[in-house]
């Protein structure tokens, strides 16, 4: 018990048992891929990930730590039972820049991209996810309100009784034949009018050279002075002060417009991981983090006109 959670301990069971094959969420994978010195001398030759999106990061320090193995990223929700579709990596795919993908469906599995309309959109338009197939469940015990909204007949299908679950997933066909995870489309935000998709900003933020990975809650939402928080991890899993939110937003500008750039920037040394492993984002409030100074040598805002002034700066 809690035995997932302690690098060491899995490293040296894996060593025990000679264990060929386990089974990561992506943010555990992470923890345990900084406590390991070398791959080379442990057993493995598989490594499965589901759960959560795979960060690009994390995929490539593993080929690096494990030169043979084969990364498969899992994707699929309990209503689904449970992985719908998969994409793998060897050490030859190293250096190909992929998006975040879930990949192509198993068998007896159709995936659909849809507009509100549950239309269905063509490859690079987003809209969401939609899982038809033999896996897709009845719906939810006793939730018959739930199963309605969640579970829908599949129009799709010349079955009669055939349904097709909503993921609430933010996705999109790519032109090779996988499907681009993008987001949750509750984790759409209104920000001063404007709607912004959080994993957008995450994966912006992601490709500065010295961000390991981050996490962008809003503050304050529904509100006037509702802004975009971003909570970050340094490629050194430190948290040194060598960037300035100045630096960052400069940054920032050649890939986002500037609603949807962050006001302000936290460091932490790891992010906040659910029992299960997978990241809790409402307990990042709570965590101990050092914000990045503004680099501008700003005063603090002192009266309520200078707060809100600052707010949407």
């Amino acid at each position: 018990p809690e035995g997932h959670k302690d690098a060491r301990y899995l490293e040296s069971l894996i060593q025990q048992h000679q264990a060929t094959l386990i089974h990561f969420v992506p943010s555990m994978l992470a923890v345990f891929l900084s406590e390991v010195a070398t791959g080379g001398n442990l057993p493995l030759k598989r490594i499965f990930c589901s759960g959560e999106a795979l960060p690009e990061e994390t995929r490539n320090q593993t080929l690096k730590l494990f030169p043979k193995i084969v990364l498969s990223d899992l994707y699929g929700p309990t209503e689904a039972a449970v992985h719908v579709s998969s994409m793998s990596w060897t050490m030859d795919s190293l250096h190909t820049r992929i998006p975040p993908t879930i990949g192509r469906p198993v068998a007896n599995t159709q995936l659909y991209v849809v507009d509100a309309q549950l239309q269905l959109l063509p490859p690079g338009q987003e809209g969401e996810l939609l899982i038809g197939g033999v896996q897709v469940a009845r719906g939810y015990w006793n939730r018959p309100e739930l199963t309605a909204e969640k579970f829908i007949a599949d129009h799709f299908s010349k079955a009669s009784n055939a349904l097709l679950y909503r993921t609430g997933d933010l996705c999109r066909w790519q032109e090779n034949g996988t499907v681009e995870y993008l987001g949750r489309i509750d984790h759409q935000v209104k920000i001063r009018g404007f709607r912004i998709e959080l994993g957008e900003v995450e994966a912006a933020i992601n490709q500065h050279p010295a961000i390991h990975s981050c996490v962008v809650v809003p503050d304050q939402p529904g509100t006037p002075q509702a802004s975009l928080h971003a909570w970050l991890i340094r490629q050194n899993g430190t948290t040194s002060n060598v960037t300035t939110a100045t630096e960052l937003r400069a940054f920032l500008t050649i890939h986002l417009p500037e609603y949807m750039i962050p006001t302000r920037f936290f460091e932490v040394e790891s992010f906040p991981l659910s029992p299960n492993g997978k990241l809790d984002r409402r307990a990042l409030a709570a965590m101990k983090a050092l914000e990045l100074p503004s680099g501008r040598g700003w005063k603090n805002a002192e009266s309520i006109i200078e707060q809100e002034v600052l707010a949407v700066c």
